[in-house]
């Protein structure tokens, strides 16, 4: 008997049992589809967390001391083994007077805003040494060139806004760094170090934002700090990044592991469709060998019937994650984009044509241990 024969024979078995056919289709479609949206939105999480993580910067360490920090205490910093730079910060609350109302902004002055925070421009211009940035998400919308009175100890002085930027506040809070000092609320205004000294007239910062030379150094940094700053409080970013990590592959493996249980259930429920029927089909087969077709030939018949049924219900089941992956997002908590790879694609559907094949193991291993009692019942 011809291949093309077998395979003609096949479609028309399939289209004969359609009903049949479909429950293996949606089962197998189920099972894929479950696996697809896993594997894209764990990724797309993951992929994101190690954006955030590379900002983060494991080797940056932030260091509130209990009082004040001096000029000569930033360069013992500045000197030590291991540091590679250290950024001194100015931290204040202030007043701000706008069209006669006051507002309560945190002053932040430092040289280098990216080092913790990862920003976007919305409007006007970063630091000039002599403005002011307000965050987009602050209370209170200031467009650039807005003329502001600004009270630090009850002293007016005039300033200008420069800038108005979108910031990843959000980070901070994550991962344990926001505090009374460090971004305490959406009401932040940035500014250069040397015009938040001239401007609140503080030769003495807040806080230190040190980055060493490599994470591995941290603990040592860490200890040569407190030599210095006794009692200061010090906050190591690679140690909370690490947690997430930790956090995220849980929920990828849990994700997964949903993903796994829907293709073991398809395995098992194509295996049960697929024996139930062919117990009914066994009249089938023994006029299918009285017209002289070899049991190989059969045998060939259910593969092919199970490769058509799993290649559908693969390629189903990856239109079908696909549409859900793109219109709902696991969590809220990370804006992210699921992340998919063509090999996966094509793995998912050898996967699905794999779980259709082990559901005709025993049909098969039946047609090779037929009697003709069996064959003529």
């Amino acid at each position: 008997m011809k291949f093309s024969d077998i395979f003609e024979l096949t479609i028309t078995d399939i289209s004969s049992r359609w009903l049949y056919s479909l429950l293996i289709i949606f089962m197998l479609l189920i099972g894929v589809s479950s696996a697809f949206i896993a594997i894209s939105q764990s990724q797309g999480i993951v992929s994101k967390e190690e954006q955030l993580f590379e900002f983060l910067r494991p080797n940056l360490l932030i260091v509130y001391p209990k009082s004040p920090i001096t000029n000569s205490q930033v360069n013992v910093a500045k000197s030590m083994k291991y540091v590679s730079q250290v950024y001194p910060v100015i931290n204040q609350s202030i007043e701000v007077e706008v069209n006669a109302q006051n507002y309560t902004f945190y002053l932040l002055g430092i040289d280098n805003i990216s080092i913790i925070t990862s920003y976007t421009l919305v409007a006007g211009t970063t630091f000039d040494y002599s403005s002011l940035v307000i965050p987009s998400s602050a209370s209170l919308h200031l467009p650039p060139g807005t003329l502001v009175k600004v009270y630090i100890n009850k002293d007016a002085k005039y300033t200008y806004i420069s800038g108005v930027i979108s910031y990843s506040h959000t980070v901070f809070q994550r991962i344990g760094v926001s505090s009374s000092t460090l971004f305490p609320s959406y009401n932040c205004l940035f500014t250069s170090l040397q015009y938040a000294e001239k401007l609140t007239g503080d030769k003495n910062y807040t806080f230190l934002i040190v980055l060493t030379q490599s994470p591995l150094y941290n603990s040592n940094v860490t200890n040569e700090i407190l030599s210095v700053f006794p009692n200061a409080t010090i906050k190591s970013l690679g140690v909370s990044s690490t947690a997430i990590a930790r956090q995220y592959a849980s929920f990828t493996a849990y994700l997964v592991s949903l993903s796994i249980i829907a293709i073991l259930t398809s395995i098992i429920t194509n295996g049960s469709v697929t024996s139930i029927s062919f117990n009914r089909r066994l009249r089938e087969i023994g006029v299918l060998m009285a017209l002289g077709m070899k049991r190989d030939h059969i045998a060939l018949l259910y593969l092919l019937e199970s490769f058509i049924l799993g290649a559908v219900g693969g390629i189903a089941g990856l239109v079908a994650g696909y549409y859900i992956t793109e219109n709902i997002m696991l969590t809220k908590t990370v804006i992210y984009t699921p992340v998919y790879y063509p090999i996966q694609l094509v793995e998912l559907v050898v996967l699905s044509v794999l779980a259709s094949n082990i559901g005709s193991i025993y049909p098969i291993f039946r047609v090779f241990k037929l009697t003709p009692s069996e064959v003529m019942r």
